[in-house]
């Protein structure tokens, strides 16, 4: 029996000292790491998908703080490059937060200012930045990304069998005493060791995401318990956040301590299994997780705007021609200095002052707008293509739409003219009627059709042979809701 003990304590000591080791070990590597990529692209960044997530789940209301970016803006404006350029987070819940970040502009001059106000300090401390970063290090693991899906979307329900769960465990725990104080042979530690296994397997994917990402509460709790310590004489508004929801959460690490344990650990991964740790600690926690669920939210927030601010500080360190908004009380009053696009490698400022509220800004094509370039180089690829001996099938939808109407009108005329080789199949769609008048004699009309009622606007999604007669474009904008005088003018103008 003693012989036993002094084994598997001695077991223990050099299973605890090898963990120390490889721990150790990991946290030289990732500093290191950390410091050479202060001010560079980051090498491993949270993808683009993963990131949407806060924003996705979390439920989006336009308030006079803050407002939305809606799809077709964001695309339009290439946030997403944006964001992959800005995204040097260490933790995919840093860069869940910057995305969102990025979604919701802020409205309000204190909150931004505040915002700055840590953005320039961890720029300049950099004592306080790396001891931050490098508190946020267990939150870098893999499976953090799916923590955000479990704290906004609704958590499962207890099983009516959870006890089995809590009896394995226990019986898992005494038949270690027993092979320990001799009475039982070694072997049997297998039993246990293979049921749970079974149990765990089965139960796993229906928990998945839950499980995966749960340890990682405790280590968030954890970790903004060290931030807290960290930025108390600097960010005292920062820590008063953390502290307010810190405090109701502290028992749900206590309640999954078997789910912290890290799973890049290779003893962590058997230890799990034996005692079946992970899902009864996951639901032991559960019901404490619900009641918490709006302080462990705002936690996560809060350190995940704190690591996309360390981010944003990353990206002007490597970009440092960026300013930031001069706020005054004349709202006729808005003029910008040397803004260029922070996407381009070289790109050319301009100095610009609102002298009006309404601005028109024209220029030939390529002069500061780029859109009908790629227009022009995907009507090429058409055209070169056309003068193969493939037979083609081409479907063009508006040509050249990104330049004014009349070199647009006679630009098309001529590659539709052009492509009318006797080989290919041509399609071109659009709303140019000119372009059907003109070109009636070499390319056959079709057209849908509509119907304008009071109940709306009725399709029969059918091709009728000739052009196209009605025009629905004002009533269009009539029926959803725009101001009779735009509808109105609209209307006149047409008229004459």
């Amino acid at each position: 029996m003693a012989i036993n003990i002094i084994f598997f304590v001695s077991v223990i000591i050099v299973a605890i000292i090898i963990s120390k080791i490889y721990s150790a070990v990991q946290r030289y590597r990732a500093i290191k790491k950390l410091r050479n990529q202060w001010g560079k692209f980051s090498e491993n960044s949270t993808d683009r998908e993963i990131s949407k997530l806060l924003f996705q789940f979390k439920e989006k209301k336009e308030s006079e703080d803050y407002y939305t970016l809606n799809d077709d803006t964001w695309n339009d404006l290439d946030m997403d490059e944006f964001f992959k350029t800005v995204n040097r987070a260490v933790t995919p819940i840093g860069a869940q937060c910057l995305y969102d970040l990025l979604r919701m502009p802020l409205l309000t001059q204190e909150e931004l200012i505040a915002r700055e106000n840590i953005i320039n300090a961890v720029s300049k401390n950099r004592a306080l930045r790396e001891k931050i970063q490098v508190a946020l290090l267990p939150l870098a693991g893999p499976y953090v990304k799916y923590l955000v899906f479990s704290l906004w979307t609704p958590l499962p329900q207890k099983p009516k069998y959870v006890f089995v769960f809590y009896c394995l465990s226990a019986l898992a725990i005494w038949l270690l005493i027993l092979v320990l104080s001799g009475f039982l042979h070694v072997g049997f530690i297998i039993i246990p060791f293979a049921v749970n296994s079974v149990v765990l397997f089965l139960n796993r994917n229906k928990l998945k995401q839950f499980l995966a990402s749960f340890q990682y509460l405790a280590v968030l709790i954890n970790v903004a318990g060290k931030i807290h310590d960290l930025i108390k004489n600097d960010f005292p508004e920062v820590c008063e956040d953390i502290n307010k929801n810190l405090k109701p959460v502290r028992s749900v690490a206590y309640n999954i301590y078997s789910l912290q344990l890290s799973e890049n650990n290779p003893i962590a991964v058997y230890f799990n299994i034996y005692f079946l740790s992970q899902l009864t600690g996951f639901y032991s926690a559960l019901n404490k997780i619900k009641i918490n669920l709006s302080a462990l939210q705002k936690l996560f927030e809060t350190i995940g705007y704190l690591d996309a601010l360390i981010s944003i500080a990353s990206y002007r360190k490597q970009f440092p021609n960026f300013t930031t908004p001069l706020f005054g009380n004349n709202s006729n009053h808005f003029n910008v200095k040397e803004i260029f696009h922070p996407l381009l490698v070289d790109p050319i400022s301009n100095d610009f002052r609102f002298e009006a509220k309404n601005i028109l800004i024209t220029g030939s094509n390529m002069s500061g707008k780029s859109y009908y370039m790629a227009e022009v180089e995907s009507i090429l690829r058409i055209v070169n293509a056309s003068r193969t001996n493939n037979i083609n099938l081409f479907i063009i939808d508006e040509i050249f739409r990104g330049t004014n109407s009349v070199e647009r009108t006679a630009a098309s005329i001529e590659v539709l003219k052009y492509l009318m080789n006797g080989k290919d199949f041509t399609i071109l769609a659009t709303h140019d009627l000119q372009l059907t008048e003109i070109l009636k004699e070499n390319y056959l009309n079709y057209h849908f059709r509509e119907e304008m009622t009071e109940g709306g606007l009725h399709f029969d999604y059918k091709l009728h042979k000739g052009s196209a007669t009605s025009k629905n474009a004002i009533a269009l904008l009539e029926y959803v809701g725009y101001p009779k005088s735009i509808v109105n003018g609209a209307k006149k103008l047409i008229e004459k």
